[in-house]
Protein backbone atom coordinates (compact mmCIF):
# COMPACT_ATOMS: atom_id res chain seq x y z
CA UNK A 1 0.00 0.00 0.00
CA UNK A 2 1.25 3.36 -1.21
CA UNK A 3 2.34 5.65 2.17
CA UNK A 4 -0.28 8.53 1.15
CA UNK A 5 -3.06 5.82 1.80
CA UNK A 6 -1.35 4.07 5.13
CA UNK A 7 -1.57 8.05 6.32
CA UNK A 8 -5.41 8.69 4.63
CA UNK A 9 -6.45 5.18 6.17
CA UNK A 10 -4.85 6.20 9.83
CA UNK A 11 -6.89 9.92 9.64
CA UNK A 12 -10.00 8.00 8.51
CA UNK A 13 -9.75 5.79 11.55
CA UNK A 14 -9.05 8.75 14.41
CA UNK A 15 -12.16 11.01 12.37
CA UNK A 16 -14.64 7.73 14.91
CA UNK A 17 -13.22 9.47 18.06
CA UNK A 18 -12.38 6.60 20.03
CA UNK A 19 -9.43 5.91 22.26
CA UNK A 20 -9.19 2.33 21.09
CA UNK A 21 -8.20 2.92 17.83
CA UNK A 22 -5.14 4.96 19.00
CA UNK A 23 -3.09 1.81 19.43
CA UNK A 24 -4.25 0.44 15.96
CA UNK A 25 -2.72 3.64 14.49
CA UNK A 26 0.43 3.13 16.66
CA UNK A 27 0.81 -0.33 14.22
CA UNK A 28 0.26 1.30 10.81
CA UNK A 29 2.65 3.79 12.28
CA UNK A 30 5.24 1.22 12.82
CA UNK A 31 4.49 0.00 9.67
CA UNK A 32 4.32 3.10 7.76
CA UNK A 33 8.02 4.38 9.07
CA UNK A 34 9.31 0.98 7.72
CA UNK A 35 7.49 1.96 4.22
CA UNK A 36 8.57 5.12 3.92
CA UNK A 37 12.47 3.82 4.71
CA UNK A 38 12.24 1.48 1.95
CA UNK A 39 13.26 -1.24 4.19
CA UNK A 40 12.00 -4.04 6.71
CA UNK A 41 13.96 -2.98 9.82
CA UNK A 42 12.39 -1.36 12.83
CA UNK A 43 12.96 2.17 13.52
CA UNK A 44 14.38 2.76 16.63
CA UNK A 45 11.24 4.07 18.92
CA UNK A 46 13.97 5.82 21.00
CA UNK A 47 14.31 8.66 18.93
CA UNK A 48 11.00 9.86 18.31
CA UNK A 49 10.17 12.25 15.05
CA UNK A 50 9.28 15.53 16.15
CA UNK A 51 10.05 17.35 12.78
CA UNK A 52 8.16 18.08 9.55
CA UNK A 53 10.91 18.36 7.07
CA UNK A 54 11.79 16.89 3.51
CA UNK A 55 13.19 13.76 4.84
CA UNK A 56 10.76 11.34 3.51
CA UNK A 57 10.02 9.26 6.58
CA UNK A 58 10.74 12.14 9.26
CA UNK A 59 7.94 13.94 7.12
CA UNK A 60 5.11 11.42 6.98
CA UNK A 61 5.89 9.81 10.50
CA UNK A 62 6.32 13.53 11.63
CA UNK A 63 2.61 14.01 10.46
CA UNK A 64 1.33 10.48 11.68
CA UNK A 65 2.65 11.59 15.25
CA UNK A 66 0.79 14.59 15.34
CA UNK A 67 -2.41 13.19 14.40
CA UNK A 68 -2.20 9.99 16.99
CA UNK A 69 -1.54 13.07 19.83
CA UNK A 70 -4.34 15.66 18.38
CA UNK A 71 -6.78 12.51 18.12
CA UNK A 72 -5.88 11.21 21.75
CA UNK A 73 -6.25 14.37 23.69
CA UNK A 74 -9.49 14.94 21.63
CA UNK A 75 -11.11 12.02 22.64
CA UNK A 76 -9.72 12.15 26.51
CA UNK A 77 -12.26 13.78 28.51
CA UNK A 78 -9.76 14.48 31.05
CA UNK A 79 -7.02 16.13 29.35
CA UNK A 80 -5.22 18.89 31.51
CA UNK A 81 -4.24 22.54 29.95
CA UNK A 82 -1.05 20.87 29.17
CA UNK A 83 -2.16 18.52 27.05
CA UNK A 84 -4.55 20.62 25.59
CA UNK A 85 -1.88 23.35 24.44
CA UNK A 86 0.58 20.25 23.01
CA UNK A 87 -2.48 19.37 20.89
CA UNK A 88 -3.41 22.76 19.38
CA UNK A 89 0.22 23.11 18.79
CA UNK A 90 0.43 20.19 16.87
CA UNK A 91 -2.61 21.01 14.91
CA UNK A 92 -0.83 24.17 14.41
CA UNK A 93 2.24 22.54 13.01
CA UNK A 94 0.10 20.52 10.80
CA UNK A 95 -1.91 23.83 9.30
CA UNK A 96 1.79 24.98 8.25
CA UNK A 97 3.22 21.63 6.72
CA UNK A 98 0.03 21.84 4.66
CA UNK A 99 -0.29 24.62 3.53
CA UNK A 100 3.59 24.23 2.54
CA UNK A 101 2.21 21.47 0.41
CA UNK A 102 -0.49 23.22 -0.61
CA UNK A 103 1.45 26.18 -2.11
CA UNK A 104 3.82 23.72 -4.11
CA UNK A 105 0.73 21.99 -5.23
CA UNK A 106 -0.81 25.36 -6.56
CA UNK A 107 2.88 26.11 -8.26
CA UNK A 108 2.98 23.06 -10.07
CA UNK A 109 -1.30 23.62 -11.11
CA UNK A 110 -0.22 26.77 -12.53
CA UNK A 111 2.74 25.26 -14.84
CA UNK A 112 -0.23 22.07 -16.44
CA UNK A 113 -3.15 24.64 -16.67
CA UNK A 114 -3.39 28.12 -18.33
CA UNK A 115 -6.32 29.03 -15.51
CA UNK A 116 -5.14 27.83 -12.64
CA UNK A 117 -7.53 29.63 -10.05
CA UNK A 118 -10.38 28.13 -11.91
CA UNK A 119 -8.74 24.27 -11.38
CA UNK A 120 -7.87 25.30 -8.16
CA UNK A 121 -11.14 26.18 -6.99
CA UNK A 122 -12.88 23.16 -8.55
CA UNK A 123 -10.17 20.88 -6.67
CA UNK A 124 -10.92 22.76 -3.19
CA UNK A 125 -14.15 24.46 -3.65
CA UNK A 126 -13.16 27.92 -2.31
CA UNK A 127 -13.81 31.12 -3.49
CA UNK A 128 -12.10 32.89 -6.18
CA UNK A 129 -10.52 35.27 -3.45
CA UNK A 130 -9.08 32.11 -2.14
CA UNK A 131 -7.46 30.81 -4.48
CA UNK A 132 -5.96 34.12 -5.53
CA UNK A 133 -4.26 34.29 -2.17
CA UNK A 134 -3.17 31.14 -2.60
CA UNK A 135 -1.66 31.89 -5.78
CA UNK A 136 -0.12 34.84 -4.45
CA UNK A 137 1.47 33.16 -1.29
CA UNK A 138 2.96 30.49 -3.84
CA UNK A 139 4.35 32.64 -5.90
CA UNK A 140 6.12 34.23 -2.54
CA UNK A 141 7.45 31.09 -1.61
CA UNK A 142 9.05 29.80 -4.86
CA UNK A 143 11.11 33.24 -4.69
CA UNK A 144 11.83 32.97 -1.21
CA UNK A 145 12.98 28.85 -0.68
CA UNK A 146 14.06 29.37 2.92
CA UNK A 147 10.50 30.50 3.73
CA UNK A 148 9.19 27.62 1.92
CA UNK A 149 11.31 25.13 3.96
CA UNK A 150 10.28 27.43 7.12
CA UNK A 151 6.78 26.39 6.29
CA UNK A 152 7.25 22.94 5.43
CA UNK A 153 9.27 22.54 8.56
CA UNK A 154 6.25 24.08 11.05
CA UNK A 155 8.45 27.26 12.27
CA UNK A 156 6.52 29.50 10.50
CA UNK A 157 2.69 29.44 10.41
CA UNK A 158 0.88 30.90 6.70
CA UNK A 159 0.12 33.74 8.72
CA UNK A 160 3.95 34.76 8.26
CA UNK A 161 3.93 34.02 4.59
CA UNK A 162 0.90 36.41 3.93
CA UNK A 163 2.70 39.41 6.03
CA UNK A 164 5.72 38.99 3.74
CA UNK A 165 4.02 38.88 0.72
CA UNK A 166 2.42 42.14 1.24
CA UNK A 167 5.81 43.35 2.75
CA UNK A 168 7.50 42.69 -0.62
CA UNK A 169 4.31 44.46 -2.67
CA UNK A 170 5.36 47.70 -0.91
CA UNK A 171 8.85 47.41 -2.86
CA UNK A 172 10.34 46.92 -6.35
CA UNK A 173 13.28 45.90 -7.84
CA UNK A 174 16.46 45.39 -6.36
CA UNK A 175 14.89 46.46 -3.07
CA UNK A 176 12.13 43.36 -2.87
CA UNK A 177 15.14 41.21 -3.66
CA UNK A 178 16.69 42.71 -0.61
CA UNK A 179 14.16 42.21 1.47
CA UNK A 180 14.00 38.50 0.31
CA UNK A 181 17.86 38.25 1.06
CA UNK A 182 17.18 39.45 4.25
CA UNK A 183 15.76 36.44 5.41
CA UNK A 184 18.80 34.57 5.39
CA UNK A 185 21.62 37.10 5.60
CA UNK A 186 19.77 39.69 8.30
CA UNK A 187 18.70 36.62 10.42
CA UNK A 188 15.13 37.64 9.69
CA UNK A 189 14.11 34.14 9.26
CA UNK A 190 14.88 33.26 12.45
CA UNK A 191 12.84 36.05 14.16
CA UNK A 192 9.51 34.82 12.18
CA UNK A 193 10.46 31.19 13.67
CA UNK A 194 10.00 33.10 17.25
CA UNK A 195 7.55 35.71 16.48
CA UNK A 196 3.68 36.30 16.10
CA UNK A 197 2.20 37.24 13.20
CA UNK A 198 1.95 40.54 14.76
CA UNK A 199 5.36 40.84 15.81
CA UNK A 200 6.21 39.84 12.31
CA UNK A 201 4.88 42.44 10.54
CA UNK A 202 6.20 45.59 12.78
CA UNK A 203 9.47 43.42 11.93
CA UNK A 204 8.83 43.64 8.41
CA UNK A 205 7.89 47.02 8.65
CA UNK A 206 11.19 48.22 10.09
CA UNK A 207 12.71 46.48 7.59
CA UNK A 208 11.20 48.33 4.84
CA UNK A 209 11.92 51.61 6.28
CA UNK A 210 15.38 50.50 6.53
CA UNK A 211 15.98 49.58 2.74
CA UNK A 212 14.33 52.29 2.16
CA UNK A 213 16.97 54.89 4.04
CA UNK A 214 19.64 52.33 2.69
CA UNK A 215 18.18 53.00 -1.13
CA UNK A 216 18.75 57.22 -0.16
CA UNK A 217 22.38 56.58 0.65
CA UNK A 218 23.51 55.03 -2.47
CA UNK A 219 25.39 56.75 -5.29
CA UNK A 220 23.94 59.29 -6.90
CA UNK A 221 23.15 58.49 -10.82
CA UNK A 222 26.08 58.26 -13.21
CA UNK A 223 23.91 59.47 -16.32
CA UNK A 224 22.72 63.03 -16.06
CA UNK A 225 18.64 63.52 -16.01
CA UNK A 226 16.86 65.11 -18.91
CA UNK A 227 16.92 68.58 -18.34
CA UNK A 228 13.32 70.31 -18.13
CA UNK A 229 12.70 73.12 -20.51
CA UNK A 230 11.04 75.25 -18.07
CA UNK A 231 13.54 75.75 -15.91
CA UNK A 232 15.99 76.37 -18.92
CA UNK A 233 13.34 79.18 -19.80
CA UNK A 234 13.01 80.43 -16.36
CA UNK A 235 17.34 80.40 -16.00
CA UNK A 236 17.46 82.75 -19.49
CA UNK A 237 14.51 84.76 -18.23
CA UNK A 238 16.82 85.45 -15.36
CA UNK A 239 19.46 86.12 -17.24
CA UNK A 240 18.09 88.83 -19.45
CA UNK A 241 16.19 90.12 -15.86
CA UNK A 242 12.47 89.46 -17.56
CA UNK A 243 10.17 88.32 -14.95
CA UNK A 244 9.90 84.81 -14.97
CA UNK A 245 6.73 83.43 -17.03
CA UNK A 246 4.31 81.24 -14.89
CA UNK A 247 3.69 77.49 -16.28
CA UNK A 248 0.49 77.17 -15.88
CA UNK A 249 -2.06 80.05 -16.61
CA UNK A 250 -4.67 79.72 -14.10
CA UNK A 251 -8.46 79.54 -16.37
CA UNK A 252 -10.47 81.18 -14.58
CA UNK A 253 -7.85 84.38 -13.81
CA UNK A 254 -8.80 87.48 -14.47
CA UNK A 255 -7.76 88.62 -17.89
CA UNK A 256 -7.17 92.30 -18.36
CA UNK A 257 -8.82 93.57 -21.99
CA UNK A 258 -5.73 96.80 -21.82
CA UNK A 259 -2.82 97.02 -20.10
CA UNK A 260 -2.49 99.64 -17.02
CA UNK A 261 -1.97 103.76 -18.63
CA UNK A 262 -0.01 106.14 -16.80
CA UNK A 263 -0.46 109.32 -16.95
CA UNK A 264 1.96 112.43 -16.16
CA UNK A 265 2.07 115.07 -13.65
CA UNK A 266 3.74 118.51 -14.11
CA UNK A 267 5.01 118.35 -10.74
CA UNK A 268 6.12 114.36 -10.45
CA UNK A 269 7.40 111.22 -11.94
CA UNK A 270 4.46 109.33 -13.33
CA UNK A 271 1.49 107.91 -11.11
CA UNK A 272 -0.98 104.74 -11.71
CA UNK A 273 -4.18 106.16 -13.14
CA UNK A 274 -7.18 105.44 -10.45
CA UNK A 275 -9.80 103.18 -11.38
CA UNK A 276 -13.34 104.75 -12.26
Amino acid sequence: MDPTDELHLVVTRFDRDTVGEVDIATEHRDRLRRVAMGTSREVDDAKPCDTLGHDGCMEITGVVERVERIAATRADDTADLAGVEAALKDVAALQSWLAGNKAALTSRMAELVPFPEKAIADCTRESSRDTAKERERSSTLDAAPSLADALDDARVTPGHVDEFTKATKQLEGEQRDELIDRLDTNGLLDVAAVASVEDWRRRLALEIKTIRADDWRRPPRTTPRRPSPHLDRQRRDVEHHRPIRPRHRHPLAAKSSTPPSTHCSPNGPPTPARAT
